[in-house]
């Protein structure tokens, strides 16, 4: 298979992974143990209507370029057909991008929901793929540590922890304070 048709594969995929990622932000606030029946219908739902918009996006297209015209879309294929390594760094890219966001997400729901056990938290920005949080702790034990601990644990067993790892660091409550330079240099946010 020649390289640029097989680019053109792969910003296909690319095209429906973002799709992806879409629904599950769009779904995230229903998240539960398992998805319903009404859930997975509205997603596939989506994903039809996805496709479907491609498909005219795509037939748009092939009209314009039968009048010599071309639009953004049939431009995205040439480009995808005429650099394919640029086109799956790009996608690439994109999709690391997203994977962050929805781990970030993950991470400060975790940490909202331990509210109880910890004062303050922040994030670290700009990490090149390094998803870093402190936090201050409301009592400095090892009892109170155990929550975040077991997540931390539980995440390093999984598939993605090699690629994406996730920090949780616990600083003392007097240099909490000290942070404020960070945040105004862009360097920490607040998350709570």
């Amino acid at each position: 298979m020649e390289w640029g048709v097989l680019s053109f594969y792969c910003l296909i995929l690319f095209l429906f992974v973002l799709h992806l990622f879409k629904i599950f932000n769009k779904m995230k606030s229903k998240v539960k143990e398992s998805t319903s029946n009404i859930e997975l219908i509205e997603a596939v739902e989506f994903v039809k209507d996805v496709f479907g918009d491609i498909q005219e996006q795509a037939a748009m297209s092939s009209t314009l370029l039968n009048l010599n015209i071309q639009d953004s879309f049939s431009k995205m294929i040439n480009d995808s057909i005429s650099n394919p390594l640029r086109t799956s760094f790009s996608a690439l890219k994109s999709i690391e991008s997203l994977i962050l966001e929805q781990l970030n997400s993950y991470v400060v729901g975790f940490l909202v929901s331990h509210k109880d056990i910890i004062n303050n938290a922040f994030q670290f920005k700009n990490n090149g793929g390094l998803i870093h949080y402190t936090n201050t702790l409301k009592n400095d034990s090892l009892l109170i540590k155990e929550p975040i601990l077991n997540f931390l644990s539980q995440y390093e067993r999984s598939a993605y922890a090699s690629r994406f790892p996730i920090v949780i660091q616990d600083i003392p409550s007097e240099l909490a304070d000290d942070l404020s330079h960070e945040i105004k240099l862009g360097k920490l946010e607040l998350v709570f």
